[in-house]
């Protein structure tokens, strides 16, 4: 098989298995998501693909706290969109001084702080 072929190949068994993970991931039976990750660590690995299989190494490392964030229905996505803001607020200040002037930063920012000036006599 030609380069292109073999890439296209492994392109399309990713994008299955990527669907695959994500119908566990959304399928609703936590009793059986145990066994259906497992089987999918295992068509993973059948597969050779590198960067799949660096994947299924991790949740193969955190299959307990995967699967109790399926149970739980728990989600870090508000934390990963705050991160990505605090990143790009960094890139934008093009660095900090020293870490105090960095965190001070994110809570002027993002610390939902009324900044108004209140004089009272």
């Amino acid at each position: 098989i030609n380069k292109l072929a073999k890439l296209m190949i492994d392109t399309s068994l990713s994008w299955l298995l990527k669907e695959q993970a994500r119908l566990i991931w959304y399928g609703g039976s936590i009793r059986s998501a145990r066994n259906q990750w497992l089987e999918w660590l295992a068509l993973v690995k059948a597969s050779g693909i590198k960067p799949l299989m660096t994947a299924a190494a991790t949740v193969k490392k955190h299959l307990p706290a995967i699967l109790n964030a399926m149970r739980l229905k728990a989600s870090n996505g508000l934390a990963e969109a705050i991160n990505a803001k605090i990143q790009y607020m960094k890139l934008r200040a093009k660095g900090f001084r020293n870490k105090q002037r960095f965190k001070t930063a994110i809570l002027f920012y993002f610390g939902g702080l009324d900044m108004t000036f209140h004089h009272e006599r």
